[in-house]
């Protein structure tokens, strides 16, 4: 199992070949020292403890076990259960500053990753070109983030007009029905009046009449909202 950890850990460059063999043998050497003298204590082990503590009782500070221990360390970096491992190993927390953005993290941890923690790599020429570019493409980045925003802001305020219009004129729709309405019903009163000489009937129907030309009134400011509200998405468009 170990061996393949190995294997592992050598495919992602975090442990260079020359120490395998190293590792290993260590390894094989704390495997015999815990079976030997620390079996009691292993088999005790409480889960809620750190594991970097734990092992770095019988690790840490030994020249014997170096290689091995910063492999273990290594380990302890990996996602699981010891939250509190990660704090303290985490090459994330190294790198985590204020505001720092997650594509800029991203970008920070391939570098990492792709040069396995060595300084002293060769940097081929079209690498260094491309990394003097680098600024131009920062600031094309940050100019296409501020269109995505404007047109999010547009895309916003375009959806906000167009179900204002949307009440509008559905408002205007139960305008013009009403003022429909109370014409009909005007002019019906106005008929009957005239046959019956009612004038009581013909003072409603004139009462009526005030009420659709006040509808009138009505529907027109409701157009000129519309008008208005339409006016501004189309500046939108733009």
């Amino acid at each position: 199992m170990f061996e393949k950890l190995l294997q592992v850990l050598l495919n992602a460059g975090w442990c260079p070949a020359t120490e395998c063999d190293k590792v290993l043998s260590q390894y094989k050497a704390f495997s015999l020292d815990v079976n030997t003298n620390h079996k009691a204590e292993f088999q005790e082990f409480v889960y809620s403890c750190r594991l970097d503590e734990f092992f770095g009782r019988y690790l840490s500070g030994k020249e014997e076990y170096a290689e091995l221990w910063n492999i273990m360390k290594c380990l302890f970096t990996l996602s699981h259960g010891q939250a509190a491992v990660e704090r303290g190993y985490s090459v994330n927390k190294d790198m985590l500053v204020e505001n720092l953005q997650e594509k800029t993290l991203i970008a920070m941890r391939l570098v990492h990753d792709a040069m396995a923690g060595h300084t002293d790599e060769a940097l081929p020429k079209d690498l260094k070109q491309h990394c003097r570019g680098a600024r131009t493409r920062y600031e094309m980045y940050l100019e296409d983030q501020k269109k995505l925003r404007e047109q999010t802001t547009k895309e916003k305020k375009r959806k906000e007009l167009c179900q204002e219009i949307q009440k509008v004129k559905t408002k205007r729709q139960k305008v013009m029905t009403s003022a429909e309405t109370m014409e009909k019903e005007a002019h019906e009163m106005a008929v009957m009046a005239e046959k019956k000489h009612d004038f009581t009937l013909l003072s409603k129907s004139n009462a009526y009449r005030k009420g659709v030309a006040d509808k009138k009134e009505e529907v027109a400011a409701l157009d000129k909202a519309l008008k208005e509200l339409q006016e501004s998405v189309n500046k939108l468009k733009q």
